[in-house]
Protein backbone atom coordinates (compact mmCIF):
# COMPACT_ATOMS: atom_id res chain seq x y z
CA UNK A 1 0.00 0.00 0.00
CA UNK A 2 3.09 2.10 0.48
CA UNK A 3 4.74 2.24 -2.82
CA UNK A 4 0.86 2.40 -4.13
CA UNK A 5 0.95 5.70 -2.03
CA UNK A 6 4.08 6.94 -3.18
CA UNK A 7 3.08 6.22 -6.75
CA UNK A 8 0.00 8.81 -6.02
CA UNK A 9 2.27 11.25 -4.69
CA UNK A 10 4.58 11.06 -7.47
CA UNK A 11 1.84 11.64 -10.40
CA UNK A 12 -0.25 14.54 -8.28
CA UNK A 13 3.39 16.07 -8.11
CA UNK A 14 4.04 15.60 -12.12
CA UNK A 15 0.63 17.46 -12.17
CA UNK A 16 1.37 20.42 -10.41
CA UNK A 17 4.98 20.62 -11.77
CA UNK A 18 3.15 20.94 -15.04
CA UNK A 19 0.95 23.47 -14.31
CA UNK A 20 3.30 25.53 -12.73
CA UNK A 21 6.08 25.51 -15.11
CA UNK A 22 3.57 27.61 -17.28
CA UNK A 23 3.90 30.84 -14.61
CA UNK A 24 7.24 29.84 -13.86
CA UNK A 25 9.14 29.23 -17.16
CA UNK A 26 12.58 29.85 -16.29
CA UNK A 27 12.75 27.54 -13.63
CA UNK A 28 14.12 24.16 -14.69
CA UNK A 29 11.68 21.50 -14.30
CA UNK A 30 13.85 19.72 -12.64
CA UNK A 31 14.54 22.10 -10.27
CA UNK A 32 10.85 22.03 -9.42
CA UNK A 33 10.08 18.37 -9.05
CA UNK A 34 12.76 18.20 -6.56
CA UNK A 35 11.25 21.02 -4.35
CA UNK A 36 7.91 19.46 -4.87
CA UNK A 37 9.55 15.86 -3.51
CA UNK A 38 10.61 17.86 -0.98
CA UNK A 39 7.85 19.19 0.44
CA UNK A 40 5.88 15.91 0.25
CA UNK A 41 8.77 14.28 2.56
CA UNK A 42 8.06 17.30 5.08
CA UNK A 43 4.37 16.96 4.84
CA UNK A 44 4.17 13.34 4.50
CA UNK A 45 7.47 11.87 5.61
CA UNK A 46 5.52 8.08 6.55
CA UNK A 47 5.20 7.76 2.77
CA UNK A 48 8.54 9.17 1.61
CA UNK A 49 10.17 7.13 4.18
CA UNK A 50 10.03 3.67 1.71
CA UNK A 51 13.89 2.69 1.65
CA UNK A 52 15.02 2.93 -2.23
CA UNK A 53 16.74 0.25 -4.04
CA UNK A 54 19.45 1.72 -5.94
CA UNK A 55 19.47 -0.96 -8.34
CA UNK A 56 15.77 -0.58 -8.86
CA UNK A 57 15.94 3.42 -9.13
CA UNK A 58 18.93 2.28 -12.17
CA UNK A 59 16.82 -0.22 -14.02
CA UNK A 60 13.53 1.11 -13.74
CA UNK A 61 13.71 5.03 -13.82
CA UNK A 62 17.80 5.95 -15.27
CA UNK A 63 18.41 3.45 -17.77
CA UNK A 64 15.14 4.28 -20.15
CA UNK A 65 16.17 8.01 -19.50
CA UNK A 66 19.87 7.59 -20.78
CA UNK A 67 18.55 5.75 -23.80
CA UNK A 68 16.01 8.81 -24.39
CA UNK A 69 18.76 11.40 -24.05
CA UNK A 70 21.27 9.40 -26.10
CA UNK A 71 18.46 8.94 -28.80
CA UNK A 72 17.70 12.56 -29.05
CA UNK A 73 21.54 13.64 -29.53
CA UNK A 74 22.44 15.77 -32.39
CA UNK A 75 24.37 12.69 -34.64
CA UNK A 76 26.24 15.66 -36.76
CA UNK A 77 27.26 17.75 -33.85
CA UNK A 78 28.08 14.30 -31.77
CA UNK A 79 30.10 13.38 -34.82
CA UNK A 80 31.49 16.78 -34.44
CA UNK A 81 32.49 16.72 -31.30
CA UNK A 82 33.28 12.97 -30.16
CA UNK A 83 37.03 13.92 -29.19
CA UNK A 84 36.17 16.71 -26.64
CA UNK A 85 32.94 14.83 -25.41
CA UNK A 86 34.93 11.73 -24.64
CA UNK A 87 37.82 13.68 -22.70
CA UNK A 88 35.27 15.23 -20.74
CA UNK A 89 33.56 11.97 -20.21
CA UNK A 90 36.48 10.26 -19.05
CA UNK A 91 39.78 11.99 -17.99
CA UNK A 92 37.83 15.06 -16.42
CA UNK A 93 35.33 12.38 -13.95
CA UNK A 94 38.47 10.92 -13.01
CA UNK A 95 40.69 13.90 -12.04
CA UNK A 96 37.46 15.31 -10.54
CA UNK A 97 36.96 12.77 -8.29
CA UNK A 98 40.85 12.48 -7.15
CA UNK A 99 41.10 16.52 -6.95
CA UNK A 100 38.25 16.83 -5.07
CA UNK A 101 38.90 13.59 -2.64
CA UNK A 102 42.39 15.03 -2.16
CA UNK A 103 41.05 18.19 -1.13
CA UNK A 104 38.38 16.59 1.53
CA UNK A 105 40.99 14.69 2.99
CA UNK A 106 43.90 17.69 2.89
CA UNK A 107 41.56 20.18 4.54
CA UNK A 108 38.87 18.36 6.23
CA UNK A 109 40.61 15.55 7.31
CA UNK A 110 38.15 12.85 5.79
CA UNK A 111 39.97 9.65 5.42
CA UNK A 112 41.00 9.49 1.60
CA UNK A 113 38.93 6.94 0.43
CA UNK A 114 35.68 8.36 1.97
CA UNK A 115 36.55 11.64 0.43
CA UNK A 116 37.50 10.08 -3.05
CA UNK A 117 33.98 8.06 -2.72
CA UNK A 118 32.39 11.65 -2.41
CA UNK A 119 34.44 12.97 -5.42
CA UNK A 120 33.12 9.55 -7.19
CA UNK A 121 29.75 10.64 -6.78
CA UNK A 122 29.88 14.37 -7.83
CA UNK A 123 32.13 14.06 -10.93
CA UNK A 124 29.12 13.03 -13.77
CA UNK A 125 26.52 15.66 -15.07
CA UNK A 126 22.72 14.78 -15.32
CA UNK A 127 21.56 14.84 -18.80
CA UNK A 128 17.74 15.67 -18.03
CA UNK A 129 18.98 18.57 -15.94
CA UNK A 130 21.42 19.68 -18.58
CA UNK A 131 18.61 19.33 -21.02
CA UNK A 132 16.50 21.81 -19.28
CA UNK A 133 18.52 24.12 -18.57
CA UNK A 134 19.47 24.57 -22.30
CA UNK A 135 16.24 24.66 -23.78
CA UNK A 136 15.15 27.67 -21.18
CA UNK A 137 18.22 29.64 -22.17
CA UNK A 138 20.20 30.68 -25.98
CA UNK A 139 22.90 28.20 -25.19
CA UNK A 140 25.04 27.31 -29.01
CA UNK A 141 23.60 24.43 -31.07
CA UNK A 142 27.43 23.01 -30.92
CA UNK A 143 27.63 23.56 -27.18
CA UNK A 144 24.27 22.51 -26.03
CA UNK A 145 25.38 19.23 -28.11
CA UNK A 146 28.63 18.96 -26.07
CA UNK A 147 26.79 19.33 -22.57
CA UNK A 148 24.40 16.90 -24.13
CA UNK A 149 26.72 13.99 -25.13
CA UNK A 150 29.04 14.29 -22.38
CA UNK A 151 26.15 14.58 -19.66
CA UNK A 152 25.51 11.13 -20.91
CA UNK A 153 28.80 9.56 -21.34
CA UNK A 154 29.88 10.83 -17.95
CA UNK A 155 27.36 9.11 -16.03
CA UNK A 156 29.26 5.68 -16.46
CA UNK A 157 32.17 6.85 -16.47
CA UNK A 158 31.56 8.88 -12.55
CA UNK A 159 29.38 5.83 -11.74
CA UNK A 160 32.25 3.38 -12.19
CA UNK A 161 34.51 5.62 -10.49
CA UNK A 162 32.06 5.76 -7.77
CA UNK A 163 31.75 1.97 -7.54
CA UNK A 164 35.46 1.36 -7.32
CA UNK A 165 35.69 4.56 -5.21
CA UNK A 166 33.13 2.77 -2.55
CA UNK A 167 34.94 -0.61 -2.87
CA UNK A 168 37.60 0.86 -1.68
CA UNK A 169 36.60 2.46 1.22
CA UNK A 170 34.44 -0.39 2.40
CA UNK A 171 37.86 -2.61 2.28
CA UNK A 172 40.06 -0.37 3.19
CA UNK A 173 42.00 -1.07 0.61
CA UNK A 174 43.15 1.00 -2.73
CA UNK A 175 44.85 -0.84 -5.39
CA UNK A 176 45.31 1.10 -8.27
CA UNK A 177 46.46 -1.83 -10.94
CA UNK A 178 43.27 -3.29 -9.62
CA UNK A 179 40.88 -0.05 -9.34
CA UNK A 180 42.04 0.56 -13.36
CA UNK A 181 41.26 -2.80 -14.37
CA UNK A 182 38.02 -3.22 -13.33
CA UNK A 183 37.27 0.35 -14.64
CA UNK A 184 38.47 -0.73 -17.95
CA UNK A 185 36.34 -3.27 -18.08
CA UNK A 186 33.47 -2.17 -16.50
CA UNK A 187 33.18 0.77 -19.05
CA UNK A 188 34.72 -1.05 -22.25
CA UNK A 189 32.50 -4.06 -21.52
CA UNK A 190 29.33 -1.77 -21.35
CA UNK A 191 29.95 -0.44 -24.56
CA UNK A 192 30.49 -3.98 -25.81
CA UNK A 193 27.76 -5.53 -24.80
CA UNK A 194 25.54 -2.54 -25.79
CA UNK A 195 26.64 -2.32 -29.10
CA UNK A 196 26.73 -5.72 -29.79
CA UNK A 197 23.10 -6.29 -28.60
CA UNK A 198 21.49 -3.09 -30.50
CA UNK A 199 23.31 -4.41 -33.43
CA UNK A 200 21.63 -7.52 -33.32
CA UNK A 201 18.45 -5.99 -32.18
CA UNK A 202 18.64 -4.32 -35.57
CA UNK A 203 19.61 -6.41 -37.80
CA UNK A 204 16.76 -8.46 -36.61
CA UNK A 205 14.13 -6.02 -36.20
CA UNK A 206 14.94 -4.91 -40.11
CA UNK A 207 14.55 -8.32 -41.22
CA UNK A 208 11.03 -8.39 -39.23
CA UNK A 209 9.69 -5.14 -40.60
CA UNK A 210 10.55 -6.41 -44.45
CA UNK A 211 8.82 -9.52 -43.85
CA UNK A 212 6.37 -7.90 -42.59
CA UNK A 213 6.34 -9.34 -38.96
CA UNK A 214 6.76 -6.59 -37.16
CA UNK A 215 4.44 -3.24 -37.41
CA UNK A 216 4.50 -0.32 -35.68
CA UNK A 217 2.93 -0.92 -32.24
CA UNK A 218 4.86 -4.08 -31.53
CA UNK A 219 8.15 -2.61 -32.57
CA UNK A 220 7.27 0.59 -30.22
CA UNK A 221 7.04 -2.04 -27.48
CA UNK A 222 10.33 -3.58 -28.08
CA UNK A 223 11.57 -0.68 -28.03
CA UNK A 224 10.17 0.64 -24.96
CA UNK A 225 11.66 -2.48 -23.64
CA UNK A 226 14.86 -2.43 -24.96
CA UNK A 227 16.98 -0.14 -22.03
CA UNK A 228 15.86 -2.59 -19.63
CA UNK A 229 16.65 -5.54 -21.02
CA UNK A 230 20.21 -3.93 -22.10
CA UNK A 231 20.35 -2.95 -18.79
CA UNK A 232 20.15 -6.21 -17.13
CA UNK A 233 22.04 -8.39 -19.43
CA UNK A 234 25.40 -5.50 -19.03
CA UNK A 235 24.63 -6.09 -14.73
CA UNK A 236 24.61 -10.04 -15.89
CA UNK A 237 28.08 -9.42 -17.42
CA UNK A 238 29.38 -7.61 -14.66
CA UNK A 239 29.91 -4.24 -16.36
CA UNK A 240 28.68 -0.89 -16.56
CA UNK A 241 24.43 -1.13 -17.40
CA UNK A 242 24.04 2.84 -17.81
CA UNK A 243 26.99 2.48 -20.57
CA UNK A 244 25.46 -0.40 -22.38
CA UNK A 245 22.41 1.77 -22.56
CA UNK A 246 23.81 5.03 -23.73
CA UNK A 247 25.78 2.71 -26.53
CA UNK A 248 22.45 1.21 -27.81
CA UNK A 249 20.71 4.55 -27.95
CA UNK A 250 23.75 6.55 -30.23
CA UNK A 251 23.91 3.41 -32.06
CA UNK A 252 20.17 4.00 -32.98
CA UNK A 253 20.97 7.46 -33.87
CA UNK A 254 24.20 6.40 -36.08
CA UNK A 255 22.15 3.07 -37.86
CA UNK A 256 20.67 5.05 -40.45
CA UNK A 257 17.47 3.36 -41.88
CA UNK A 258 15.51 2.94 -44.97
CA UNK A 259 12.87 5.50 -45.39
CA UNK A 260 9.40 5.04 -46.18
CA UNK A 261 5.88 5.48 -44.88
CA UNK A 262 5.89 2.46 -42.46
CA UNK A 263 8.95 3.49 -40.65
CA UNK A 264 8.05 7.67 -40.56
CA UNK A 265 4.87 6.19 -38.86
CA UNK A 266 6.77 3.95 -36.71
CA UNK A 267 9.01 6.51 -35.51
CA UNK A 268 6.09 9.52 -34.98
CA UNK A 269 4.48 6.76 -32.77
CA UNK A 270 7.84 6.22 -30.78
CA UNK A 271 8.83 9.84 -30.26
CA UNK A 272 5.34 10.26 -28.87
CA UNK A 273 5.49 7.66 -26.65
CA UNK A 274 9.34 8.36 -25.50
CA UNK A 275 7.90 11.99 -25.20
CA UNK A 276 5.34 11.05 -22.27
CA UNK A 277 7.90 8.32 -20.72
CA UNK A 278 10.37 11.00 -20.58
CA UNK A 279 7.75 13.32 -18.60
CA UNK A 280 6.79 10.57 -16.39
CA UNK A 281 10.12 9.29 -15.89
CA UNK A 282 11.88 12.26 -15.39
CA UNK A 283 9.14 13.70 -12.97
CA UNK A 284 9.35 10.67 -11.09
CA UNK A 285 13.07 10.91 -10.02
CA UNK A 286 13.47 14.43 -9.39
CA UNK A 287 10.59 14.53 -6.90
CA UNK A 288 12.07 10.90 -5.42
CA UNK A 289 15.40 12.78 -4.96
CA UNK A 290 13.70 15.42 -3.65
CA UNK A 291 11.91 13.09 -0.85
CA UNK A 292 15.25 12.13 0.05
CA UNK A 293 17.09 15.16 0.37
CA UNK A 294 15.62 16.47 3.98
CA UNK A 295 16.34 12.80 5.07
CA UNK A 296 20.57 13.30 3.93
CA UNK A 297 20.70 16.58 5.25
CA UNK A 298 19.80 16.04 8.70
CA UNK A 299 21.66 13.58 9.93
CA UNK A 300 24.87 16.14 9.87
CA UNK A 301 22.91 19.14 9.92
CA UNK A 302 21.46 18.03 13.25
CA UNK A 303 24.69 16.26 14.55
CA UNK A 304 26.11 18.25 17.84
CA UNK A 305 29.11 17.19 16.17
CA UNK A 306 29.01 19.59 13.33
CA UNK A 307 28.01 23.38 13.07
CA UNK A 308 26.36 24.60 10.37
CA UNK A 309 28.81 27.07 9.65
CA UNK A 310 31.56 24.40 8.97
CA UNK A 311 28.95 22.42 6.94
CA UNK A 312 28.49 25.32 4.61
CA UNK A 313 32.44 26.05 4.22
CA UNK A 314 32.94 22.49 3.54
CA UNK A 315 30.04 22.25 0.89
CA UNK A 316 31.22 25.72 -0.57
CA UNK A 317 35.03 24.88 -0.60
CA UNK A 318 33.97 21.32 -2.32
CA UNK A 319 31.84 23.00 -5.07
CA UNK A 320 34.25 25.83 -5.87
CA UNK A 321 36.89 22.88 -6.20
CA UNK A 322 34.51 20.69 -8.25
CA UNK A 323 33.65 23.57 -10.33
CA UNK A 324 36.96 24.90 -10.95
CA UNK A 325 38.48 21.51 -11.82
CA UNK A 326 35.86 21.55 -14.69
CA UNK A 327 36.28 25.06 -15.72
CA UNK A 328 39.70 24.68 -16.49
CA UNK A 329 39.22 21.68 -18.54
CA UNK A 330 36.87 23.49 -20.62
CA UNK A 331 38.77 26.82 -20.71
CA UNK A 332 41.45 24.52 -22.10
CA UNK A 333 39.70 22.68 -25.11
CA UNK A 334 38.17 26.42 -25.87
CA UNK A 335 41.67 27.29 -26.04
CA UNK A 336 42.56 24.21 -28.54
CA UNK A 337 39.41 24.44 -30.46
CA UNK A 338 39.82 28.59 -30.95
CA UNK A 339 43.00 27.99 -33.45
CA UNK A 340 40.13 26.96 -35.45
CA UNK A 341 38.05 29.68 -35.19
CA UNK A 342 40.33 33.13 -35.29
CA UNK A 343 37.25 35.37 -34.90
CA UNK A 344 36.57 34.26 -30.93
CA UNK A 345 37.91 35.89 -28.02
CA UNK A 346 39.45 35.01 -25.27
CA UNK A 347 37.36 36.51 -23.50
CA UNK A 348 34.27 34.64 -25.43
CA UNK A 349 36.15 31.35 -24.09
CA UNK A 350 36.29 32.07 -21.07
CA UNK A 351 32.59 33.10 -20.81
CA UNK A 352 31.56 29.91 -22.51
CA UNK A 353 33.42 27.74 -20.36
CA UNK A 354 32.41 29.27 -17.24
CA UNK A 355 28.56 28.90 -18.43
CA UNK A 356 29.65 25.24 -19.16
CA UNK A 357 30.95 24.61 -16.37
CA UNK A 358 28.10 25.82 -14.15
CA UNK A 359 25.70 24.26 -16.48
CA UNK A 360 26.58 20.48 -14.94
CA UNK A 361 24.59 20.10 -12.57
CA UNK A 362 24.08 17.09 -10.98
CA UNK A 363 21.20 14.60 -10.84
CA UNK A 364 20.18 11.18 -11.58
CA UNK A 365 23.37 9.34 -11.13
CA UNK A 366 24.39 11.04 -8.10
CA UNK A 367 21.39 10.57 -6.66
CA UNK A 368 21.60 6.67 -7.44
CA UNK A 369 25.07 6.77 -5.94
CA UNK A 370 23.78 8.68 -1.92
CA UNK A 371 21.16 5.56 -2.47
CA UNK A 372 24.08 3.02 -2.83
CA UNK A 373 25.76 4.43 0.44
CA UNK A 374 25.13 2.20 3.48
CA UNK A 375 24.22 3.49 6.45
CA UNK A 376 27.61 2.15 8.08
CA UNK A 377 30.28 3.82 5.98
CA UNK A 378 32.39 6.01 7.26
CA UNK A 379 31.58 9.37 8.07
CA UNK A 380 28.04 8.49 6.97
CA UNK A 381 25.89 11.76 8.23
CA UNK A 382 28.76 13.83 6.24
CA UNK A 383 29.23 12.05 3.30
CA UNK A 384 24.99 12.41 2.39
CA UNK A 385 24.86 15.69 3.52
CA UNK A 386 27.82 16.98 0.73
CA UNK A 387 26.15 14.97 -1.85
CA UNK A 388 22.76 15.72 -1.31
CA UNK A 389 23.55 19.42 -0.47
CA UNK A 390 25.84 19.44 -3.38
CA UNK A 391 22.81 18.03 -6.19
CA UNK A 392 20.68 21.46 -4.30
CA UNK A 393 23.28 23.95 -5.11
CA UNK A 394 24.46 22.66 -8.65
CA UNK A 395 20.88 23.17 -9.74
CA UNK A 396 19.97 26.51 -8.01
CA UNK A 397 23.76 27.99 -9.17
CA UNK A 398 23.14 26.86 -12.55
CA UNK A 399 19.10 28.46 -12.66
CA UNK A 400 20.29 31.29 -11.71
CA UNK A 401 23.85 32.18 -13.91
CA UNK A 402 23.39 30.08 -16.62
CA UNK A 403 21.17 32.82 -18.37
CA UNK A 404 22.89 35.34 -17.09
CA UNK A 405 26.13 33.81 -19.15
CA UNK A 406 24.34 32.78 -22.18
CA UNK A 407 25.13 34.43 -25.40
CA UNK A 408 22.15 37.02 -25.80
CA UNK A 409 21.70 36.66 -29.23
Amino acid sequence: MEVLELFLVLMASLIISAVLSKPLPRVPPALMQVALGFVIALIVPDIVGITLDPEVVLTVLIAPLIYIESKELDRPIFKKTLGQVLILAIPLVVVTAVIAGAALSAWFALPFLVALTIGGALSPTDPVAVASLAKGTNIPARTRGILAAESLANDATGLVMFECAIAAALSGVLSVPQASLDFCYSFFGGIVVGGIIALIANYALRIARKGGIVGPELYVTFEVLAPFFIYLMAIIFGVSGILAVMTAGIINIIDVRETTEETRKTDETSHEVWRMLSFILNGAVFTLLGTQIPKALAGAWFNPEFSWGYLILVLVVLFVVVQGVRFICLFLLMLWHRRTEKERSFGADTKIALMMALAGSKGTITFASLLSIPVTFSNYDMVSFLIAAFILMSLVVAMITVPLLAPKD
